[in-house]
């Protein structure tokens, strides 16, 4: 994304996204409400999600929408995005009773339940890297959960294009 900031690391998830700091690609470290109180964004892409398949799931939704509602009262000029959380493999879904297909198409359903409720946007890029069963293609991992890096930009351009 060019001159885009990212707000990101291992692990996070929306119990603990206000209480990370990150390094920025200035070099300096922030925690994102000191960033988002800093400057002003256009857009907000946020993606969160499959860390959170471990906790009960009404705490995992109520969080998300209180995250997006500190995020839009943070920067309210902002369009917010939504990100769907993208599949794991079939492999890895029918092995784990956590990160499997079915639990992650329930949470991008509140995701997208969230976006409607909070006037955000909602997308989901899991059409181009599914399978025909609506796993993630194994050919796009190489863990069974994580598309491999290079296929980001193939992601990038799907946003760009306007989905």
């Amino acid at each position: 994304f060019g001159e885009a900031e990212v707000f990101a690391n291992s692990g996070m998830s929306v119990f603990n996204l206000f209480d990370e700091k990150v390094k920025l690609r200035n070099g300096t470290k922030t925690g994102l409400e000191e960033l988002l109180s800093s400057q002003s964004y256009q857009n907000i892409y946020i993606m969160l999600g499959i860390n959170e398949l471990g906790y009960d799931f009404s705490s995992i939704v109520t969080k998300y929408q209180s995250m997006v509602e500190k995020i839009k009262e943070l920067q309210p000029s902002a369009v917010i995005i939504l990100e769907a959380n993208l599949h794991v493999t079939s492999g890895k879904s029918s092995q784990s009773s956590l990160y499997n297909n079915e639990k992650i198409n329930l949470l991008n359903s509140e995701i997208a339940n969230i976006a409607a409720a909070t006037g955000s946007y909602y997308i989901d890029v899991n059409g181009i890297f599914d399978d025909a069963s609506g796993n993630l293609a194994a050919e796009y991992s190489s863990d069974g959960s994580h598309v491999l890096g290079k296929y980001y930009s193939v992601w990038v351009e799907w946003i760009r294009g306007g989905q």
